[in-house]
């Protein structure tokens, strides 16, 4: 999924998302950054959780395991699992926790457009 927002826009784009889940197996990671919004990794490390499988290349080279645990690639859990099928079954619990916890006092039924303000 992409999403994309220019100026006001893509400030308000943080607002709206609660939080970003993502599983990694035998892609590479990708940093989160920007040269607009200095607080964007930061952002990112607050609200994400970016579980990576246990024989993902990151964890094969110290380098690389000590800068994927930096902000700008999120909130990095190393699972014990491979494969993502068995990983988005195995953390289902833990996911929909989290999930839970972030929308308490969250509208979940979404915000309003233009035309519904209209009628």
């Amino acid at each position: 999924m992409s999403i994309f927002g220019f100026n006001q826009g893509y400030t308000d784009v943080k607002e709206r998302i609660s939080g970003v889940i993502s599983f990694v197996s035998g892609a590479p990671l990708r940093p989160v950054k920007s040269d607009v919004d200095e607080y964007l990794s930061h952002w990112y490390k607050d609200n994400s959780r970016v579980y990576v499988a246990a024989d993902h290349a990151c964890w094969q080279d110290g380098d690389l395991t000590r800068k994927v645990n930096k902000r700008r690639f999120g909130t990095v859990i190393r699972s014990p699992h491979v494969g993502l099928a068995t990983m988005m079954k195995e953390h289902a619990k833990d996911v929909k926790e989290w999930i839970v916890a972030r929308s308490s006092g969250v509208d979940l039924h979404g915000d309003t457009t233009e035309d519904d303000k209209m009628t």
